[in-house]
């Protein structure tokens, strides 16, 4: 393997949750192409946050969701959210 683990499985849960969305953009489930069932439902809760989320969202609460799911899947300090100038 030339990725540390969590590495590859956040990958792959955000790769499954941009799926979720393409498919319920356009109808087409290709969900089934990744055999991962643990990440599959590790990224159901995600997608799930997204949705509860996006239907009353208030401006500058999409960032709340980043560091939540950098915390999920692990990613905490490999990566900087930085405000707007």
């Amino acid at each position: 393997m030339y990725s540390p683990r969590f590495v590859r499985d956040a990958n792959i849960t955000l790769s499954f949750t941009q799926l979720f969305l393409f498919r319920d953009l356009f109808g087409l489930d290709m969900t089934g192409e990744i055999k991962e069932p643990r990440l599959y439902k590790k990224a159901e809760k995600l997608y799930a946050d997204y949705l509860n989320m996006r239907a009353d969202k208030e401006p500058g609460e999409e960032y709340d969701l980043v560091r939540w799911w950098g915390e999920d899947l692990e990613l905490e300090g490999m990566y900087r959210l930085v405000g707007e100038s």
